[in-house]
């Protein structure tokens, strides 16, 4: 591997924040919640959840966790538009990231969570004292480019 991208774990690995995304609900125009600001993990206990495996059910799952509250899990997927599908579909809801939201169904309403949740996107590389000239270049191009900011403008309207 040259650089790739990734959603950084407890491994120790060579890598570089790039991105922060928010991570949002997800669920249809009329259900219930959508009265609410805010949507807390205790506002999603009972109802059926579509889970994603596209590199962010980690937050998602110890969103849920930290909140002492135990997922009722109906579907686990792949594909994000899968999910948006299904939720459209009144199979669920789903807690999903806002870079998968950026062409959401209408008929769909995406809700702020609290406490706020993300993930970090960061580029990875073997050891940059291993790296190629082009590799370094690549990185610090991207950095200067994408500054890595913890706050910033949502690129979805909620």
């Amino acid at each position: 591997m040259d650089v790739g991208l990734l959603i950084p774990s407890d491994n120790a690995t060579d890598s570089f924040p790039l991105y922060r995304e928010g991570i949002y609900a997800v669920m249809r125009d009329d259900h219930p919640l959508n009265e609410k600001s805010l949507i807390r993990p205790e506002d999603l206990r009972e109802e059926p959840m579509i889970i994603c495996k596209a590199g962010y059910e980690p937050p998602v799952l110890k969103w849920f966790d930290s909140a002492g509250v135990a997922l009722r899990i109906e579907y686990i997927l792949n594909n994000y538009r899968t999910a948006l599908q299904m939720v459209l579909a009144g199979e669920g809801l789903a807690v999903m990231s806002e870079l998968s939201l950026l062409d959401c169904p209408q008929g769909l309403t995406l809700k702020r969570l609290s406490p706020e949740v993300y993930r970090d996107i960061h580029i990875a590389s073997a050891p940059v004292e291993n790296c190629t000239i082009a590799v370094k270049t690549f990185i610090e191009t991207a950095q200067k480019l994408f500054p890595f900011q913890t706050a910033h403008e949502s690129l979805i309207k909620v």
